[in-house]
């Protein structure tokens, strides 16, 4: 049997909180110019409490779309798929825990970043929805790692695997051909000899780590004193 390579990259946390700091200011000058050029202005109808209620929300969806992408043409990866909350790191997360091809993880990460990024962003200006354009400029910022992995993903090998474990600032490429290690916003943390024998260790469906559930606890009783207040 042919031996496979195992490479582990790890995403740079850091580098891409600031490149979304600065993606997310550089959205909202595009928005501004658009909104004079086209002469358009926002409106708000929805109530504060409402509105960030929703904000968490759209990030839930954003992983759920990750996990439709994992799902898609193999039904049998359904258990595999886990989705989890880990605020002391600034992410909420989705891992396909078995391994699927290129084209899969590919539509996979791409998913949200159109369909609750780009297209939203397009209907806020014909629909002159001031949340709706706050809620696609929070996903397409939120969506920065996603386009590092896309591309650099892209421009691996087509036989290539990908592979979840149990870290979600990380992930494993399979191939029987040797990758570049260097990658922009990603780190190579191991290559190795692929072992078809590795597992995951945690195949729970929904992981909130303690800090995360402080968090929630923490908003959902600012959104209930805010609807209460106001």
């Amino acid at each position: 049997m042919e031996k496979r390579l195992n490479y582990q990259f790890e995403l740079k946390l850091a580098l891409l909180e600031a490149l979304s700091i600065g993606f997310f200011l550089l959205l909202l000058v595009l928005s501004f110019f658009l909104l004079k050029a086209f002469d358009i202005k926002l409106v708000m109808t929805e109530n504060l409490a409402f509105s960030l209620v929703l904000l968490i929300l759209w990030l839930v969806l954003h992983e759920i779309l990750h996990g439709l992408g994992f799902y898609l043409w193999d039904y049998k990866k359904k258990k595999k798929i886990v989705f989890g909350m880990k605020i002391e790191k600034g992410i909420f997360y989705c891992m396909c825990k078995t391994k699927i091809s290129k084209t899969n993880i590919l539509i996979a990460i791409l998913a949200p970043f159109i369909i609750i990024g780009i297209i939203p962003y397009i209907l806020a200006f014909y629909f002159q929805s001031f949340l709706l354009l706050v809620l696609a400029i929070f996903n397409l910022t939120g969506s920065l790692g996603d386009i590092v992995m896309f591309i650099a993903i892209l421009k691996m090998p087509k036989d290539i695997e990908y592979l979840d474990l149990d870290d979600p600032t990380s992930f494993n490429i399979i191939s029987k051909t040797k990758l570049k290690k260097k990658y922009f916003s990603l780190k190579l943390k191991e290559e190795t000899i692929y072992d078809p024998k590795i597992r995951a260790l945690d195949n729970k469906f929904i992981t909130i780590s303690p800090i995360s559930k402080i968090f929630l606890m923490v908003f959902f009783l600012v959104v209930l004193l805010i609807s209460i207040l106001l």
